[in-house]
């Protein structure tokens, strides 16, 4: 465990597995990828809800889920996986599939734009073997506090050396933090059907610079 800012970093258990998915909601919920695929407010939570339950539970089995505590109320998550997935395994990017309430018009139509933002995201990751970082989240009340940065770190450092990282920004914002932790734009942004940009971005092994 690692304590900066008065918070500590632990991997999470599936007794995390309800407060993870609110804090990722609370992160997510304005972003500009989720008031594209779903510009009405409550039909967007609900279906991020029904996203982000299916990812954690998909990654406590399958990856690693690190959380920061401050005061042992959880601040941020980050969701990080083995990619490409072992044989037989899903791949994270289709996992909305299995999340949304398709028997829903709306829901259906969010589900849609985000499955076709999704199936680009697949077409453009990398084969490489590397660990993904599929989501980093904070509570909308700990933001600008360093708490993305500091699971970042964490889970950086922990990294073998021979492992190269690959994450998605999905705001310039973010995209400005993970240059500064040693990521680099892997190709042009990807976009589809109006949406927001979103950069794929890549981080070679340390042992390998």
């Amino acid at each position: 465990m690692s304590t900066v800012l008065n918070a500590v970093v632990r991997d999470a258990t599936t007794s995390d597995h309800t407060t993870a998915v609110e804090v990722l909601v609370g992160a997510f919920a304005d972003g500009a990828t989720a008031c594209w695929a779903a510009p009405d407010p409550l039909l967007r939570t609900a279906v991020l809800d029904g996203y982000f339950t299916a990812l954690l539970g998909h990654t406590l089995a399958y990856g690693t889920v690190r959380l920061a505590e401050i005061r042992q109320q959880v601040a941020g998550v980050a969701v990080w996986l083995p990619y490409p997935p072992a044989p037989g395994t899903p791949d994270v990017h289709d996992l909305g599939d299995e999340a949304a309430d398709l028997t829903d018009p709306a829901v259906m139509q969010a589900a849609q734009r985000l499955h076709a933002l999704e199936r680009l995201l697949r077409h453009r990751h990398p084969t490489t073997a590397h660990h993904y970082l599929a989501y980093l989240g904070v509570h909308p009340a700990q933001q600008n506090r360093g708490v993305g940065n500091l699971l970042l770190h964490d889970h950086l450092t922990r990294l073998d050396p021979d492992a190269p990282a690959y994450l998605e920004a999905g705001n310039p914002r973010c995209r400005r933090l993970y240059l500064r932790h040693g990521f680099t734009d892997h190709g042009e942004p990807v976009t589809t059907l109006g949406s927001p940009a979103v950069h794929p971005m890549w981080r070679p092994a340390t042992g390998s610079r």
